[in-house]
């Protein structure tokens, strides 16, 4: 059954749309004047299908992006300063040497035109003879690839290249799709248009990429990233400058001309004014019928992204109700006197509930990243006790299977997010551990430079394990991915860690990277930069489970009783004086009748939940400090808990070492001002 549960959980965590580039300041993209792909309107301003479709990507990326429309060469364009990256352009060896060409986006289609009296149907019709065509863009193949055995003349006016074809100067022509426009207005076409056949080219041969700046890489590569993304969801189809391609394109055309043809024999007035009052109300009626539809298409995704969002609280809910009980009690059972075969099993429960919770974090944390609520936080943190607690959550695995893991750790006290740099380096330890089975991990953590109060940190983490094939190194980090699955079957695993780790690196300003063989194990590292705060304070609410702590009094109101039972276990062998309810007004009742120094409170309880009981709680002017701790964690119920006055928020299962945390930082903060 909970295995069922979880398979349902990867299956719906489906990406949507999100923002993973920072502000990278202004970026000037140059693309040519070439209708109707590019060019700019009586006002100057750039516009055009390719300029729609890099202005939606980079909207999307939070990248300010300013668009220059010019005859430049894009080569000369990026030497000579003008901008940072080239919108489209074919990626030629030359250009690869000297610029950083993305992966292609975008396919420019391209044609063949014969007479239909010639009788060709196909390019390899057309063998030894003479055919017309523009070197200029480059083509991605050589024209002997798909013009085979013809012989190929460069001219680069396309209207004199249809002129030599209707004069029978040449047996066929080759021109891409963003020709027509110039095509169809010009007179050389007119004179044998009805004896044309067009044929599609295939395979491609202009495939168009972005050139960038080598400074400027990474943008380019996240806006191409993006790109196919709206493909995927068809928002690019959606772009009013959205054209079709291929055949369609052709005959779209060959009909726009052919209507305006007819309309300029017609000049009679009244009859001209009936078929433009004809032509607005049909414009009119499918305006209405896209919008429509637009309205439609939004109102769904909008349905289908709340369903997800249902979807995963549910079940994160009911999954974390459960693992609670059996984290508590197997950590319970691990402090009492067991026999060596006991203790083993107790052990073995104990992983076998944090593995499903790590894994049902992961899920979560996607879902959080690909719907653009995973935000970075900035917190004092001191770089060895951090590396302490990745220490400690991984020894024991190390221990059971002979590995030895050594920490050489930076000390020192910087600004970043701590929670972050932890779950990173977490999953590379914990990788680390999983994939080794003799010899050592070696955790290292140093300063590679320093520029003002500002330090570069490198993080490494090196095993003696499996180590990852050349074919698994290619898509290591993308989601679900779990390397050579043959190969890695036995392990456990959502194959989501290393994606999220590359997210939340990246979204640090940092970098990310591997080294690794087969059979020799592997190296994962990466780098962030962080504030140097020698001398600042560290926020307290680390520490040990009990030592130095005050006895407080303590009020747990949880409605499940087994999960009740060992919360209150848990803060008794904390050392605290504890009682419970099992509903928001019985909490009411205890909290009137005495005094406490902390509340623990689940949200979703029946009769009176959470947090109605804390908004209650706050309208009677009591100010006991009260930490959620709830099954509840999402984003939302994060947000709905701070709004209506909560100070902590735990998610379920919690260990001793959590419930030690609030307590430090919220329990003891309230009995010292009280």
């Amino acid at each position: 059954m909970r295995c069922a549960a979880i398979w349902l959980l990867v299956a719906y965590a489906i990406p949507s749309p999100a923002q993973v580039v920072a502000d990278a300041g202004v970026v000037r993209a140059g693309v040519s004047f070439d209708i109707p792909q590019a060019y700019s309107t009586p006002d100057g301003e750039a516009a055009g299908f390719f300029v729609d479709v890099l202005r939606e990507a980079a909207r999307a990326e939070g990248i300010h992006l300013q668009v220059i429309v010019g005859r430049t060469p894009p080569d000369v364009f990026l030497e000579s300063g003008a901008g940072e990256i080239w919108i489209a352009a074919v990626g030629t060896p030359e250009r690869q040497r000297k610029f950083h060409v993305t992966e292609p986006w975008w396919i420019l289609e391209t044609y063949l035109a014969v007479l239909q009296s010639s009788g060709a149907e196909s390019a390899r019709a057309l063998a030894g003879k003479r055919v017309l065509y523009s070197a200029s863009p480059p083509f991605s193949l050589p024209p002997a690839v798909f013009l085979p055995g013809a012989t190929v003349v460069a001219e680069s006016n396309v209207q004199a290249r249809f002129e030599a074809l209707c004069g029978k100067r040449a047996d066929g022509v080759v021109f891409h799709e963003t020709d027509v426009p110039r095509l169809l207005s010009g007179p050389e076409f007119q004179v044998c248009k009805p004896d044309i056949r067009i044929i599609p080219i295939d395979p491609p041969v202009r495939q168009l990429s972005m050139l960038a700046l080598r400074s400027h890489a990474k943008v380019a590569d996240r806006l191409r990233e993006r790109i196919e993304q709206m493909k995927r969801e068809g928002t690019i189809e959606r772009l009013p400058s959205f054209r079709v391609t291929g055949n369609e394109l052709w005959r779209s055309q060959l009909d726009e001309q052919r209507r305006l043809s007819t309309q300029r024999l017609w000049q009679v007035g009244l009859l001209c004014a009936a078929l433009l009052a004809a032509g607005a109300l049909i414009a009119y009626a499918r305006l209405r019928a896209a919008h429509e539809q637009v309205r439609r298409s939004l109102d769904t995704a909008q349905e289908a992204a709340r369903a997800k969002q249902e979807f995963l609280a549910t079940m994160s809910h009911e999954i974390r109700t459960p693992v609670t009980a059996v984290l508590g009690a197997s950590e319970l059972l691990s402090h009492s006197n067991l026999e060596g075969a006991q203790r083993e099993y107790v052990e073995a429960i104990h992983r076998s509930a944090r593995s499903l919770l790590t894994l049902l974090n992961d899920v979560i944390d996607w879902s959080r990243i690909e719907s653009g609520r995973f935000s970075v936080d900035q917190a004092v943190f001191e770089m060895g006790p951090l590396l302490e607690d990745v220490k400690a959550n991984v020894v024991l695995a190390a221990r059971a299977k002979g590995i030895a893991l050594q920490i050489q750790g930076l000390q020192g006290t910087y600004e970043g997010d701590p929670g972050a740099i932890r779950q990173v380096l977490l999953n590379f330890v914990s990788n680390a551990v999983k994939f080794t089975h003799q010899g050592a991990v070696t955790v290292r953590v140093e300063e590679i430079s320093r520029d003002g109060k500002t330090a570069r940190v490198r993080a490494e983490v090196s095993d003696t394990g499996v180590g990852i094939s050349e074919q698994a190194q290619k898509a290591l980090f993308q989601r679900f991915n779990r390397g050579d699955v043959q190969a890695f079957r036995s392990y456990e695993g959502s194959g989501l860690g290393l994606a999220i780790s590359k997210e939340l690196v990246e979204r640090m300003g940092g970098a990310i990277g591997f080294e690794s063989r087969s059979g020799q194990g592997s190296q994962f590292w990466f780098e962030v930069p962080l504030l140097v705060a020698e001398g600042r304070e560290v926020p307290q609410g680390a520490g040990g489970e009990g030592e130095d702590m005050p006895r407080l009094s303590i009020l747990v109101v949880e409605d499940n009783e087994v999960n009740s039972l060992l919360i209150r276990r848990l803060l008794t062998r904390l050392g605290h004086d504890v009682e419970s309810a099992a509903d928001g007004i019985q909490a009411l009742e205890r909290l009137e009748a005495g005094r406490f120094d902390l509340v623990f409170m689940d949200c979703l309880m029946p009769g009176m939940d959470g947090f109605d009981a804390t908004v209650a709680l706050r309208k009677r002017g009591m100010k006991t400090p009260v930490v959620a701790l709830t099954a509840s964690a999402l984003d939302a119920d994060r947000r709905r808990c701070h709004e209506v006055g909560m100070d902590g928020f735990l998610t379920k299962p919690v260990l001793l070492s959590d419930l030690a945390r609030a307590i430090r930082q919220f329990g003891l903060g309230a009995r010292e001002q009280g």
